[in-house]
């Protein structure tokens, strides 16, 4: 049986894994919600519903790739974040 002074050792060094679990968890859901909305608003713009997005001016269409670009960017960062905390190193795909 462990004694405490053999036990608070492991419990100390088990918090940066819990903490950093918690950030791994945090950037896969934030990645999950970037991808997910990047897919609803594409799938918009083609087949029955891409008639729609094509009867659209050319100012809304801009507007909306724009938009649906931000998502994809927000996605590949929370990606590069989340890589970074499983591997331990620093810095994204872009090198930021």
């Amino acid at each position: 049986m462990n004694t405490y002074k053999e036990a608070a050792p492991v419990a100390v060094k088990a918090q940066p894994c819990q903490k950093a679990a918690h950030s791994c968890i945090d950037q896969l859901d934030a990645l999950n919600e970037s991808i997910a909305k990047a897919r609803a608003m594409i799938h918009m713009t083609f087949g029955e519903s891409g008639d729609n997005f094509r009867g659209f001016n050319r100012e809304f269409q801009d507007n909306y790739l724009w938009a649906l670009s931000d998502h994809i960017e927000t996605a590949s960062k929370h990606l590069a974040q989340l890589q970074d905390e499983l591997t331990g190193t620093r810095g994204g795909a872009d090198g930021s």
